[in-house]
Order: C-alpha cells, then structure tokens, then sequence
C-alpha cells in the first residue's frame, strides 16, 4: 500500500529524471581526458604498497591482518595481565630463550629489572599522563603529516574555476 508520503517521493524523483534527463549532453575537455588518462597510467605502474588495502596481493593482507591482530593481542595481554607487567616478561624472557636468542633473554632479563624499579618508582598517574601525551603527539603528527601532504600534492591547476 502506497502512502500519500510515498507517492509524494516518487513524484519528486521523477521530476527530478525528467529535468536531469532534459539537460544537454556535455563533451569532457580533450586536455581533461588526456590528463584522466595519464593519471591512470601513472596509477598503474606505482607499486603494490603505495595503493589502495584492497589492491594489495591477497597473501600480504592476510599477513598484515594476521600481524596486526597478533600485536593487538599482546597489548591486550599485557594490559589486562592480573599480575602487572611482571607475568608478560617472564612469558616473553621464556619464549626468547626457547627460540635461541640468548643475548635477548638476556636483555629481557635485565629490561624486567630495571621496568619492574622504574614501575615502583612511579606514580600511575604518570604513566597515564605519559600515555595520553605519547597519543596526543602521535595524533599532532599524523594531523600535520597530512596537512604537508594535502598542501603539497594537491594540484592548484584550474579548469574553469574548478580545482582538479
């Protein structure tokens, strides 16, 4: 059934094809072509890392997802880890030294020493202070990275008032 709301739409959309429709064709510029055509060439031999997530070799998404979710758990585990840090750096000292790295369980070794006196040292408060400044600046950076890239990139030539 049919609303008196419903059949209002339908007659706004097909007044607006008959007026779209009645519009005159228009021909692209042929500089505008050529310019369309050269930017595909170009996108085309740019490798694969420089393009779009989805463009990337199916093998390498899978590792980057795999990667990532793998990172993204060892946070979790760390942070959420009942006994502090201590337990997560114990696992990894173990972990390194079954794996034959032997100079970095030692370091491990040492690092969970000297974290373990800076941790007692410091207030919480100031690890979450220091957490919200090392995102804030991260943030900062990313921001103005992309600032510098839009200014740089963006190409300032005109067509008839418009910015290509």
């Amino acid at each position: 059934m049919m609303t008196q709301h419903d059949h209002g739409d339908a007659q706004l959309i097909a007044r607006v094809e008959r007026v779209l429709r009645a519009q005159p064709l228009q021909k692209a510029p042929p500089d505008l072509i050529e310019k369309v055509y050269q930017q595909l060439a170009l996108n085309a031999v740019r490798p694969w890392w420089q393009r779009s997530y989805a463009t990337w070799p199916a093998a390498t998404r899978a590792v980057f997802v795999l990667t990532s979710l793998t990172a993204a758990r060892i946070v979790y585990w760390v942070l959420s880890s009942p006994h502090g840090y201590e337990a997560p750096l114990r696992v990894m000292t173990q972990l390194s030294a079954r794996l034959w790295w032997d100079g970095v369980s030692r370091g491990l070794g040492r690092g969970q020493v000297l974290l373990h006196a800076l941790c007692a040292a410091l207030p919480t408060a100031w690890w979450y202070v220091g957490a919200a400044v090392l995102m804030g600046s991260y943030i900062v950076c990313v921001g103005c990275g992309a600032l510098v890239y839009r200014s740089m990139v963006r190409s300032t030539v005109t067509y008839e008032g418009c910015l290509l």
